[in-house]
């Protein structure tokens, strides 16, 4: 991919945008697609406001406090992650251990 197509930071801005909320962030300021390149227009500027507001009336995302706190989803990743760490430690350990 080139470094000049502006139009990718549209889904660059997505993405940067959920995991600002996700992380539990009071406030963003989400730059326009072509904020790297130039001022930005204003249709660059609608753009990046109109992602904030899908992600807020469409997708939901501030409906709760905390949109991962607590959720069945992140916990079982988590305790997955946990029982394939403890199944890979018992396999070292049953091969002679850890080695320098």
């Amino acid at each position: 991919m080139t470094k000049r197509q502006p139009l990718n930071n549209i889904a660059r801005a997505t993405i940067v945008a959920l995991a600002t909320v996700l992380g539990g962030a009071q406030s963003m300021l989400l730059a326009a697609y072509d904020e790297p390149f130039s001022i930005p227009t204003e249709e660059s500027a609608r753009i990046s406001l109109n992602i904030q507001n899908i992600l807020i009336h469409e997708v939901g995302l501030t409906d709760t406090v905390d949109p991962l706190g607590g959720s069945y989803f992140i916990e079982s990743l988590t305790a997955e992650t946990d029982r394939k760490i403890a199944e890979t430690m018992e396999w070292v350990q049953k091969s002679g251990g850890w080695s320098r």
